[in-house]
């Protein structure tokens, strides 16, 4: 009898050692304790107590030991199968065992359902019993997963926390989900595992190379064989600026300026009339809500842009999403719907960052690209094949986000173009712009700053310097690829790009064929060749039927406000008559 953990040891016919639990608490002598002639005795009398169930006490059984406590049957016990089970109770505390024993403990008072409330198969409630904090999911391969990874690492716990205790439950909470997922599986409930992958293959080689990579120590490929004496430290030549500050002061050295502040640029109104698309323009203008923005021409400065860009952070809390920024040397902190105020922009829609490639912008990208099959980060805004939704996109680019990306087409551009012509307010225009300030890039926020500056009522430094002035006017456009080189304000000619690389070279204005009134934002090249073969013909055909046109005008001496017909004096009617006599 095992008198430290109370239950009793039935030995096999190997020798082997298992919970007298398992065989219906039956209970047996000591070999060596009971003769060799009472041992027939003993068994006989074990075997007639199993048969009885347990309704007669089989000779030698001490009244006075404590009886195991037998659990239910329970469809998800595997212990008969169970390895840890072959570890015998008599050898608690040994050398052999004392790193697996809580595991085994913690197995079985799972398999008797001691933490069922836990892990509910019927009702679907999967939740870990020895962690504090709540899983990323509830799903029964989260907690599976969640158990493996602590119970085969050594996680990193509190100081009230014994470590190996908490790896030690993990393990075993693991193993009793193997089993239950094993037993789920047979009966049909759960679909099968995934077959790994085959040896050789590329997800093999790239899971060994995982694996590989984890045992690597990289501390040994940079260690150094000879200590740097010879040369001195960077640290000891050159003062570096601390990035421990909460906001990072913009920096004016000559070597290191990489961010000269550009004004916002302004839209050439004589470019968008001689082009055809002025209408166009403002209808997306007013959509997406920026019609005072837009007005705002006044004179932007550089000191006032720089520092406010460099310095702008955006905090996107969940109930108090702030910006923080600088104006000169005055640490500023408002709040996200104030900033939209400020810049006089609707705060609606959602301020969460967009994910990469969401599907209603990947079909507004492809619906205004003839359906290029690119995604949005590799999208240019050149493929934009109506020139209104092109222009309005640079000017988005130049003057609304602050931070100028003129060449690849993001997220960003397509969020105001979403709302510009769809009318849906899905994203928050706010929480985008202060985003985009918070990035890389040349710096086109002056116009930001500046009513920024106004809506706080802040004094201008008299001493900062006004910015250039910009316009997106037709030397811009020629940069952008927007029209041809040789183009002019009275004689443009757009360049249009399709999907498969083609370019056409189209006279603008073209209301009929450029206008984002129509139902599709982009054409074919089959529908433009056919829309210029008809304009041609009706060109032709217009100047055939128009009357030549002849001037009638004559001047005559001393009479200078008086006009007469004039007449070929080479004609045969009038022969040599030069005039006609006046009419009395």
């Amino acid at each position: 009898m095992d008198k430290e953990n109370a239950n009793p040891i039935v030995h096999g016919a190997v020798g082997s050692k298992r919970d007298a639990s398992l065989f219906d608490a039956v209970p047996s002598t000591d070999v060596a304790a009971v003769p060799s002639t009472d041992v027939a005795a003993a068994s006989a009398g074990a075997s007639e107590a199993a048969a009885a169930g347990r309704g007669q006490i089989p000779p030698g059984w001490d009244p006075y030991e404590p009886v195991p406590y037998v659990p239910p049957p329970n469809r998800y016990d595997t212990s008969i199968e169970d390895p840890w089970n072959e570890l015998s109770g008599s050898d608690v505390g040994s050398d052999d065992e004392h790193h697996d024993v809580k595991t085994r403990q913690v197995l079985r008072r799972l398999q008797v359902g001691q933490y069922v409330s836990y892990l509910d198969v019927a009702k679907g409630v999967y939740r870990c019993p020895f962690c504090t904090r709540r899983l990323g999911g509830t799903d029964f391969n989260c907690v599976l997963t969640h158990a493996e990874n602590i119970g085969h690492t050594n996680p990193k716990v509190g100081a009230s926390v014994n470590p190996n205790s908490f790896r030690a439950k993990h393990l075993a909470l693991g193993m009793h989900l193997r089993s239950i997922q094993r037993v789920e599986i047979s009966g049909g409930r759960m679909p099968p595992l995934k077959p790994k992958a085959p040896k050789g293959s590329n997800k093999w080689r790239q899971r060994q190379m995982g694996e590989e990579m984890k045992k690597f120590n990289f501390g040994e490929l940079f260690k150094k064989g000879t200590t740097s004496t010879g040369r001195p430290s960077r640290a000891a030549t050159r003062l570096r600026r601390s990035y421990n500050e909460d906001i990072i002061a913009p920096s004016f050295a000559p070597e290191e300026d990489n961010g000269a502040p550009n004004a916002s640029s302004f839209p050439c109104y004589d470019f968008l009339r001689n082009a055809g698309i002025l209408d166009d323009f403002f209808t997306l203008v007013n959509r997406a809500g920026l019609t005072t923005y837009v007005e705002d021409e006044r004179e932007q400065y550089y000191m006032l842009t720089k520092i406010f860009v460099e310095s702008f952070r955006f905090n996107n809390t969940q109930y108090e999403p702030t910006v923080a920024f600088k104006i000169y040397g005055n640490p500023v902190t408002m709040e996200l719907e104030d900033f939209c105020r400020a810049l006089d922009i609707a705060p609606v829609g959602t301020a969460r960052r967009i994910d990469d490639n969401p599907r209603d912008l990947l079909e507004l990208y492809r619906g205004i690209t003839d359906d290029d099959c690119r995604t949005i980060q590799r999208g240019k805004i050149r493929n934009i094949q109506l020139p209104a939704i092109k222009y309005f996109a640079y000017y988005i680019a130049t003057s609304i986000l602050g931070r100028e990306n003129t060449s690849n087409i993001s997220s960003y551009h397509l969020a105001f173009l979403n709302i510009a012509l769809t009318g849906r307010t899905s994203y928050h225009l706010g929480s985008l712009i202060a985003r985009r300030l918070s990035n890389r890039g040349p710096i086109f926020g002056g116009t930001i700053a500046l009513r920024v500056l106004t809506y706080l009522r802040l004094p201008l430094d008299p001493n900062d310097v006004p910015l250039t002035p910009r316009r997106l006017d037709i030397a811009a456009m020629k940069s952008h690829h927007f029209v041809t080189a040789d183009s002019t304000l009275d004689n443009m000619v757009y360049r249009m790009l399709f999907a498969d690389g083609d370019e056409k070279e189209i006279p603008l204005p073209q209301p009929g064929l450029f206008s984002i009134d129509r139902q599709s934002w982009s054409r074919t090249k089959e529908e433009v060749d056919e829309h210029m073969k008809i304009q041609d013909f009706h060109q032709q055909h217009d100047s055939e039927d128009a009357e030549p046109s002849y001037d009638y005008t004559v001047t005559y001496p001393g009479a200078s406000s008086s006009t007469y017909p004039e007449y070929d004096p080479s004609s045969s009617y009038y022969g040599d008559t030069t005039s006609w006599s006046r009419w009395d």
